[in-house]
């Protein structure tokens, strides 16, 4: 048979480097089983015996307003309660985090100790002081005002690089504190931006 676009499965049962949960694509039928690309490994998996150990849902149906979400690291399909409540949203519907709790703690890491956050609350910026970020966005705010700031740390050892807007704290999570990932995306900018400037 041929290729099938847009069906989801996820993994009733661990088999070979599949893990239970995991969510996955069906990307071709055969008689001898069904190809399956996994988010979480970033590969394709032959599947024999694909009934006895996958079944599809529609995607469309996870999320904030239904019970299943898929979390945005390790790609398994949870219940909703395995994610932790971000912030209330339209109509006071609760929101909730694009990692499951596993992944969160995870991704956090290390945290500051008590005695550097207490160091450096003393050097915290005051509510209406301007304030120019440090990490090069050449952004300057009236604290509390125009922005918020944000102790940024390493979140693998637990050092503490200092304050930065808010914003460009949650950017460098947004690429997971990895500075190769951030040239990606400015080489991606850059050339883009290039593209612009010609034409």
């Amino acid at each position: 048979m041929g290729l099938i676009k847009q069906v989801f499965i996820f993994a009733k049962k661990c088999f070979g480097l599949v893990g239970k949960d995991d969510v996955g694509i069906i990307k071709k039928i055969t008689p001898d089983g069904v190809c399956v690309y996994f988010f979480r490994l970033q590969k394709e998996i032959f599947v024999t015996d694909f009934e006895d150990k996958c079944l599809c849902f529609d995607v469309m149906k996870t999320g904030i307003r239904f019970d299943w979400k898929i979390c945005r690291q390790c790609y398994k399909l949870l219940i909703i309660d395995e994610f932790s409540i971000n912030q209330n949203g339209i109509g006071d519907r609760k929101q909730t985090r694009p990692l499951c709790k596993v992944c969160r703690k995870d991704r956090n890491g290390k945290e500051i100790s008590k005695k550097d956050k207490e160091f450096w609350e003393k050097k915290r910026p005051k509510d209406g002081s301007l304030f120019k970020c440090p990490c090069g966005c050449d952004k300057q705010i009236i604290v509390g005002v125009t922005g918020k700031v944000a102790l940024d740390h390493n979140h693998k050892i637990g050092k503490v690089r200092g304050y930065v807007l808010n914003t460009c704290n949650t950017g460098f999570g947004k690429f997971d504190d990895d500075p190769s990932k951030m040239r990606q995306a400015a080489a991606y900018l850059e050339r883009f931006n290039g593209e612009l400037n010609e034409s």
